[in-house]
């Protein structure tokens, strides 16, 4: 039986104490949706899922501080969630829920990373591609943003614009030039094509 229901703070959170001395805390949002009161018989079956809705509502709120820090991938919310211990189901849960709200998009996810990744450090195609696959988002996703975002003409900016930064600060050979190139993800085409119009390699 339940006992009484008593507020915890201003934090929308309800204390549940049960005949048999135990007790459960949850969002008064779930006292309202079961209509819960004083005095109701609660069963196994009932209780268990009063613990279920918490520990999914619990996972949910969490996953939309998440969202509200920045954009993310669906593996990196999974990532964090775990991390943070919520149960296996409650992250299903909430993942579905992002996605059906449309709080969680990797293809948006994807676009803003390489949009961000441009403004701050000029990375080429291929590690752009690279970070992305490794954050779980799609190869068909990641080739379709890069091909919206970051077409050929804007790559072999951003390699002449890395080339001049790196070449004003110390001297290389062109040899040391295109390794640290091709390892900022830039196809060796691409860096041929810069240095060529700029330095006259063969």
């Amino acid at each position: 039986m339940l006992s009484s229901l008593k507020p915890l703070g201003k934090g929308g959170k309800i204390l549940c104490t049960f005949s048999n001395n135990t007790s459960l805390v949850l969002f008064k949002e779930i006292i309202l949706e079961e209509s819960l009161h004083e005095d109701d018989e609660i069963t196994e079956k009932k209780y268990l899922n009063l613990v279920q809705k918490q520990e999914n509502n619990e996972t949910l709120q969490r996953g939309l501080r998440l969202l509200a820090l920045r954009v993310h991938s669906e593996k990196e919310i999974r990532q964090k969630l775990v991390l943070r211990g919520f149960p296996q189901t409650s992250i299903d849960y909430t993942v579905n829920y992002l996605y059906k709200y449309s709080w969680l998009d990797d293809t948006e996810f994807a676009r803003q990373w390489v949009q961000s990744r441009l403004r701050k450090t000029g990375f080429g195609r291929s590690r752009l591609k690279q970070e992305l696959y490794s954050k779980g988002v799609h190869r068909d996703i990641i080739n379709t943003v890069l091909a919206e975002t970051y077409p050929a003409e804007t790559e072999q900016d951003q390699c002449r614009a890395y080339l001049q930064k790196i070449s004003r600060t110390a001297s290389f050979t062109q040899e040391k030039l295109i390794q640290k190139l091709l390892r900022r993800g830039f196809a060796y085409p691409v860096i041929k094509k810069v240095m060529a119009s700029d330095i006259d390699i063969t």
